[in-house]
């Protein structure tokens, strides 16, 4: 099974090296897309460069929807889209928000607001697409990639109970 794995991993690189020769590189230098995530993009977006962030996000399925009627508002939920290519950016948005300082920086300011955890993991997920839709688009366009922003301190530990 490995050897299957490995022999289609290869497969699947050289057949994106063939008809995409710098994007899987440029795809592949933001922290938390990996190749096959890339690829999987890629495949289940082919318009990827040619949309914009908005649409990019809308055909990926994780672009917010909001449901209002009258003066009755609910919550936005993300839904539709490609489903291949929303599964693929969860576990890279997982992945990012562990080693991409500035969307993990954004994970933790969604939430500080209060938002639920996927709440702000969709909202990773669809800053990845976008990001992956600009560097489709522009082949000059580098992602900057800025400083680790330190960590606060950890708060004191709570004093031991007495012993009797």
């Amino acid at each position: 099974m490995a050897k299957k794995i490995e022999k289609l991993d290869a497969q699947m690189g050289r057949l994106f090296e063939e008809n995409e020769p710098s994007l899987l590189s440029r795809m592949t230098s933001v922290k938390g897309i990996g190749a096959v995530t890339a690829c999987l993009v890629v495949a289940a977006v082919p318009e990827i460069g040619t949309l914009g962030g908005k649409k990019a996000a809308m055909l990926a399925g994780v672009a917010p929807h909001t449901r209002q009627s009258g003066e009755t508002a609910l919550p936005g939920h993300i839904g539709g889209g490609r489903l291949m290519a929303r599964g693929a950016l969860y576990m890279s948005a997982v992945s990012a928000i562990r080693h991409n300082h500035a969307l993990g920086a954004f994970y933790g300011r969604k939430r500080a607001e209060g938002k639920p955890g996927m709440v702000a993991l969709t909202g990773v997920m669809r800053k990845l697409m976008e990001l992956l839709e600009r560097i489709a688009a522009d082949p000059l366009f580098v992602p900057a990639t800025p400083p680790p922003s330190p960590l606060p301190p950890s708060p004191p530990a709570p004093p031991l109970p007495p012993v009797l």
